[in-house]
Order: C-alpha cells, then structure tokens, then sequence
C-alpha cells in the first residue's frame, strides 16, 4: 500500500506507519484533545440553556448598571469559545504537531526501517449465516377420508361429512 508522497518520488508505506507506535500516541492525544474540548464547550453551553431556561431570576440580576448576570453569561459564551479555540492551537502545537513532523520526516526518508513492525491484529473472518429459503405456499389440501371435514372455499366454514351436527352445548360430541 505504497502511494507517492507529493514531496518526492518515494513511496510512503501508510500502512507501517499506522503501526507505529508514535502514531498511535498522535491518535490517542489529538482524540483526548478533541472529546475534552467539546465536552468542556457542551457542557458550558447547555448550563448557560438551562439557567436561561430555569433560573431566570438568577440571571436577571443586575451585575454592573444595566448590565445583568444573563446577558454577563451571554457574552461570555463567545469568550469562552475563544479561549477554549487558543487551548486547542496551543495544545496541538506542543503536543501533537512535534509528534506530527517527526512521523512525517520519517516518511519523507522513507525510513520505515525504524518503524516496528508490528503484525497487523487478523480479523475473524465470519462465515456467511445461511439464510434459509423461503417456504413454500401453502396449498388447500382436500379433507382426509380420516377427519371427514371439508371447509368452504367462500365462507371458510368446517362441514363435516357423513356425520350427524354435534349436540348443542356438549363439546366434542360428534354423532
């Protein structure tokens, strides 16, 4: 799975480098990164929703002139997106970038020699679940000679053959 780099004629062995253990470390940090970030912003957000919702009084409070806590909290909304945006920048810059560019130096080299070589985790291969044919339809079967039934093709009705009509109120007695 070797593909050109865009830097030079030298092919990039993508799939050595996703076993690299350093790559993995990128991943697991930037991933870290993204989910505390978002969950810090949601989280600031929603409490702002829900105050606004459910805490009105709260927020009507006057904090400095006509300046209340709720249109305080509002516009620290956007100053909160801001510093949480820095953080991030300066976050990817020290921890992830370095780690970054030292993958990518050693793509460009083609040094894929220094990459362990760790055996890919096999998948199970699943058979596939046979999936079963469909029924047959079912056809009207004629009464067994047996039974001594036969049902109305109109009304649906059982009519016995031969036999007398059941006593009124006796179940089970035929004849």
């Amino acid at each position: 799975m070797a593909s050109g780099s865009g830097r030079g004629d030298r092919p990039v062995d993508y799939a050595a480098i996703a076993r690299d253990g350093r790559f993995r470390a990128l991943r697991v940090r930037h991933r870290t990164l993204v989910l505390v970030t978002a969950v810090l912003f949601l989280g600031w957000y929603l409490a702002y929703v829900l105050l606004s919702a459910f805490a009105r009084d709260l927020l009507e409070r006057p904090v400095l002139g006509d300046l209340n806590a709720g249109l305080t909290l509002g516009l620290l909304q956007f100053a909160v997106t801001w510093l949480l945006a820095a953080l991030y920048a300066v976050y990817a810059r020290l921890a992830l970038d370095p780690l970054a560019e030292e993958l990518r130096a050693d793509a460009g080299r083609g040094a894929t020699t220094r990459l362990p070589a760790v055996p890919p985790v096999p998948v199970p291969v699943r058979e596939p679940v046979p999936v079963p044919a469909p029924a047959a339809p079912r056809r009207h079967r004629p009464p067994s000679p047996v039974s001594g039934l036969r049902r109305d093709q109109v009304s649906g009705e059982w009519t016995d053959l031969g036999r007398s009509p059941a006593r009124p109120g006796v179940k089970g007695t035929a004849r």
